[in-house]
C-alpha cells in the first residue's frame, strides 16, 4: 500500500501532467484558418481558434474519465485488479 503523502503527490502530478497538456493543446499547434481572414471578418484572430479547441479538449477529458471509470468499475464490480475488456470477453461487442 502506498502511504497518503505519496498518494497526493502522485495525484498532484497526473492533475498537473493533464494541465500542462490541456496548456499545450489550447496555445500551441496550427491555426484553422488562413493568416488574416478571421482576424479581418471579426477582430479576434485567437479567439475563435481558442473556442474550437477549448471544446475538444474538454471533450477529450472526459472521454478519457469516461474510459478510466468504465476500468474502474470492472475492477471493482468483478474483484479483480487485473480485469480487463479481453480477459472479460466484453471488447468483441464493441
Amino acid at each position: 500500500m502506498l502511504s497518503p503523502r505519496r498518494r497526493i503527490l502522485g495525484a498532484a502530478i497526473l492533475i498537473g501532467g493533464v494541465g500542462l497538456l490541456l496548456f499545450l493543446r489550447l496555445f500551441v499547434g496550427r491555426t484553422i484558418t488562413p493568416d488574416g481572414a478571421v482576424e479581418i471578418a471579426f477582430g479576434l484572430p485567437d479567439a475563435s481558434v481558442l473556442a474550437i479547441r477549448i471544446g475538444s479538449s474538454i471533450a477529450a477529458i472526459a472521454a478519457g474519465s469516461a474510459l478510466a471509470l468504465s476500468g474502474l468499475a470492472f475492477q471493482v464490480l468483478l474483484r479483480n485488479p487485473l480485469a480487463s475488456p479481453w480477459v472479460l470477453g466484453v471488447s468483441s461487442g464493441a
